[in-house]
């Protein structure tokens, strides 16, 4: 998992035993936005290191109850008045239009049928569109 924008570790728990997101990491970002990575099967970061933007910060897995299939739980979290890229946060954000690169509004009746165009790091560290805020919290390899 890479992190989704720069920012500081302000949260990391370890599995155990009754918790629901198992391992899990919460980096707080600029203007009280942060980003929450669950079900992590181990960690790459530090509580209150300082990462940057597409920095790894733990491997996909399926710690934490309930939990059947490798997978990342990823939320975005903000105050009402937190902004960036020009759009205000709610509490629990979409995260798909928080990691839309030109921030396109996702109608929250119709976001599983819509496409949305998402700034992604590709395999070389390249960032797409390079001047994107945030990125999609996996590298991306280009289909053969």
């Amino acid at each position: 998992m890479l992190a989704v924008a720069d920012g500081r570790v302000a949260a990391k728990t370890a599995d155990r035993l009754g918790i629901e997101t198992g391992n899990y990491v919460v980096i707080a970002h600029a203007s009280g936005i942060s980003s929450g990575y669950a079900h992590l099967s181990g960690f790459n970061v530090d509580l209150g290191q300082r990462v940057e933007r597409g920095q790894i910060v733990g491997s996909v897995g399926k710690t934490g109850t309930k939990v059947t299939y490798p997978h990342l739980h990823l939320n975005i979290l903000g105050g009402q008045r937190s902004r960036i890229g020009g759009r205000t946060l709610r509490y629990r954000y979409d995260f798909l239009q928080f990691l839309s690169g030109d921030m396109t509004p996702i109608d929250p009746a119709k976001k599983r049928n819509q496409r949305v165009k998402v700034a992604y790091m590709d395999q070389f560290g390249r960032t797409h569109p390079p001047d994107a805020e945030v990125i999609w919290p996996f590298v991306c390899e280009r289909k053969p």
